[in-house]
């Protein structure tokens, strides 16, 4: 890959054509782009099925799926639960006369349906995010799916690991053992943020950077009092992001590191905001563009980019900076990989949505074809087919996104593959999708 000689300052804007965060286009002919999807059963045969209404043959599979398995009914009481599309309207103590189908005596004086409307619109509801949570809650209006719920970054390998790194820093090993054998994580943070800030501006030692940062990491999955310890205590995120930046380009394994404890500072989601204004998210890009080829790399950078990517201030840093199209070109770059693929989709779902503006960003071509390669990448996957079909019904809220759908080759093959294989989970989404792709005008 491409070696980037400038990083991404948090004060800078760059335009995205001329943008140091952009590598060189890739030159990709159009075997390239499909050799993925080879092996994918039927696709010759679903690819033939088009006519004046591209969508025909996947409006029959629909069809089909819904006549075999009957939609159970849901009731829909006023006042009593949230309304889902298809449900049926259920008025108690109420006789069966039209002529008491008034406002005032449907929702008994609660409020107006004008009023119920201008209250959900200010709500949000029309774009909801997915929750990350694994369950929405009861009386909640948005779907837990497992490709967007969150987790702490693995690190049950990394105490032994910490154990026979580096015998040379055996005194340093031995400080933050007698810490945290004696419960005070905060001295063992202590310990190696000043080892780290003197290392950053003496020797650089990779080994020594690669201890702290392990440090760090395990503590910050311990407790959320380590968490903010470290983002707003005794410059220890600073220390951080500046030795990803000193060591850009000389250690992917320490860009690793620092993108798994960025991972699990973001895991509450009142600090998320504060990762991304010290810089998480430019120190993050940063690595995930010097080294695109490293797998290791690329899936904790993803998964702490995922994590971020809930939160509106964050949203709004990663788009100023062109993740949108960085992250769709590693996904391009790491076909093979559900993990990448299944994370990026949830990001560029995430990124694209301004909840709180009730708005849809407009995306290109690079982020729909990597959403539509993931899902024929990988035919057996749940998480993709969920991701991939949910952000793309997010993505169609806008005219122009619609078009880009429309346009793609393969998005009408990736649908039906993503119905026939998980027609109640990923395949709920498809229907509307396609109505917002036969609409010309906005959703």
């Amino acid at each position: 890959p491409p070696q980037i000689s400038k990083r991404i300052d948090p004060g800078h804007s760059p335009h995205r054509q001329n943008s140091g965060l952009r590598p060189p286009p890739h030159q990709e002919d159009s075997d390239q782009r499909t050799g993925d999807v080879e092996n994918v059963p039927d696709l010759a045969r679903l690819s033939q099925s088009s006519g004046d209404e591209p969508m025909d043959a996947l409006a029959q599979l629909i069809a089909q799926h819904r006549a075999q398995n009957p939609d159970e009914t849901v009731k829909f009481i006023p006042g009593k639960n949230t309304f889902l599309p298809n449900s049926e309207l259920e008025l108690p103590e109420m006789p069966d006369d039209l002529s008491v189908m008034t406002p005032d005596t449907c929702f008994q004086g609660r409020q107006s349906v004008a009023t119920m409307a201008t209250r959900q619109k200010s709500q949000g509801t029309a774009l909801l995010a997915i929750s990350e949570t694994a369950s929405g809650g009861s009386g909640s209006q948005q779907r837990s799916m497992a490709s967007h719920q969150i987790r702490e970054p693995a690190a049950h390998d990394m105490e032994s690991h910490l154990a026979s790194s580096a015998p040379h820093l055996g005194t340093l090993r031995e400080m933050v053992d007698q810490c945290t054998q004696a419960g005070a994580d905060d001295g063992a943070i202590d310990v190696v943020t000043q080892a780290l800030i003197h290392d950053n501006a003496t020797s650089m030692s990779v080994d020594l950077a690669l201890f702290c940062l392990t440090t760090l990491w395990v503590l910050a999955g311990k407790s959320n009092e380590n968490k903010r310890k470290i983002i707003f205590e005794d410059s220890t995120f600073d220390a951080i992001i500046e030795a990803m930046q000193l060591y850009r380009e000389q250690s992917a394994e320490i860009q690793t590191r620092a993108c798994a404890v960025l991972w699990s500072l973001s895991m509450d989601p009142n600090d998320r905001k504060h990762v991304a204004q010290g810089g998480g998210c430019e120190a993050i890009l940063n690595a995930m563009l010097v080294h695109m080829e490293k797998d290791a790399l690329q899936v904790m950078a993803f998964g702490a980019l995922k994590v971020v990517s809930f939160d509106n201030i964050a949203k709004s840093t990663l788009r100023s900076r062109g993740a949108l199209s960085i992250v769709a070109d590693i996904m391009k770059k790491h076909t093979h990989d559900p993990t990448i693929q299944s994370e990026g989709c949830v990001i560029l779902g995430n990124l694209a949505v301004d909840e709180v503006n009730q708005f849809v960003v407009p995306v290109s071509e690079n982020e729909v074809q990597a959403i539509v390669m993931a899902i024929l990448a990988h035919p057996d996957s749940l998480e993709v087919h969920e991701a991939a079909c949910f952000t793309l019904v997010s993505l169609a809220s806008s005219a122009a996104n619609v078009e880009l759908i429309r346009r793609n080759s393969m998005s009408r093959v990736s649908l039906e593959l993503a119905f026939q294989r998980h027609p109640d989970n990923a395949g709920i989404d498809i229907p509307n999708l396609l109505k917002r792709l036969k609409v010309d005008s906005p959703a």
